[in-house]
């Protein structure tokens, strides 16, 4: 099956650049370690839909979703 990565923060090239080398992992959770080593906030979530011909997945750096811009959470603490 195809692989889909969806990595946040795009901005970060060097973040980027280092999945992308790492991408040969066989399962999220592979990937995830892999990323630690180097970025320990690292998270690799599988987004699994019923029929969808590919498989997607979400790399976060911080372990959530980050702006490119400012580099901020999200959605704030609250």
């Amino acid at each position: 099956m195809r692989r889909f990565l969806i990595i946040n923060p795009r901005s970060d090239s060097g973040f980027v650049d280092f999945v992308n080398d790492s991408a040969s992992a066989e399962t999220p959770e592979q990937l995830q370690e892999v990323l630690r080593a180097q970025f320990p906030h690292a998270i690799v979530r599988l987004r699994n839909l019923d029929g969808e011909p590919f498989s997607a997945w979400y790399i976060y750096r911080e372990g959530y979703w980050v702006s490119d811009e400012g580099g901020e959470r999200a959605v704030p603490n609250g």
